[in-house]
């Protein structure tokens, strides 16, 4: 059986994933940061935006056309309604 970690998990990332095909279509391919996969979830005319799951918590970050400073990822306190644009 499942802990509830796991199950927490288990339907984060099942939602991430989810909102990556409807933004890509295709099955979305991850990115690894920090340990953790993210997917694509949306973008806008300088952005990338990703969220990721680990340990049943949620993460995201955003990708710009600069790399200086470093993409940064940070802990989402709740699924975001709006990522970018879809």
């Amino acid at each position: 059986m499942k802990t509830k970690t796991e199950t927490e998990h288990d339907e984060l990332l099942a939602r991430v994933i989810r909102l990556a095909q409807e933004h890509d279509g295709d099955e979305p391919t991850p990115i690894v940061r920090d340990g953790i996969e993210f997917y694509r979830v949306g973008h806008n005319a300088s952005h990338e935006f990703y969220l990721g799951v680990k340990d049943g918590v949620l993460y995201d970050c955003a990708v710009g056309e600069d790399i200086d400073p470093p993409p940064t990822v940070e802990k989402c306190e709740r699924f975001p309604g709006y990522v970018g644009h879809l």
